[in-house]
């Protein structure tokens, strides 16, 4: 068992990207754009949802994503699980990569260097990041 998520966003649009603060992956719910880099064994990679169930990775590989910016973003280490409802791009996982993010008064700014890729919006405790799309 990896992590336990809980997420209190309800929304019925599966293709929204939200940055998320305590998880240590980044999880897309589409394989469009999704580049594989490896095949999970069953049971692999297990992750704890916030209602109790355990939900499994498929594959990990890489994701671009095209920002409202313009600029792409690539998620590399991302867990395919097609049963999550929001794709979760991880904060820590954005830090490691030199990537700074501002959070004030709800919105949650996402720079490389002095290059603003996307503001995020706080909804229901999470930050929403609109008009993110997978290239």
């Amino acid at each position: 068992m990896k992590n336990v998520f809980k997420v209190s966003l309800a929304t019925n649009n599966s293709s929204l990207w939200v940055l998320v603060t305590g998880s240590g992956y980044n999880i897309c719910n589409m394989s469009q754009g999704f580049k594989i880099s490896r095949i999970l064994k069953k049971g692999e990679v297990n992750l704890q949802v916030g209602n109790g169930a355990k939900v499994e990775a498929i594959v990990v590989g890489s994701i671009s994503l095209i920002m409202p910016s313009g600029k792409i973003l690539m998620l590399d280490d991302c867990y395919y699980i097609p049963k999550f409802i929001l794709n979760i791009i991880s904060a820590s996982m954005l830090d490691k990569r030199g990537f700074r993010i501002n959070i004030s008064n709800g919105i949650c700014s996402i720079y490389y260097g002095d290059n603003l890729y996307v503001n995020g919006y706080l909804q229901h405790d999470v930050y929403v990041l609109p008009n993110v799309n997978a290239n």
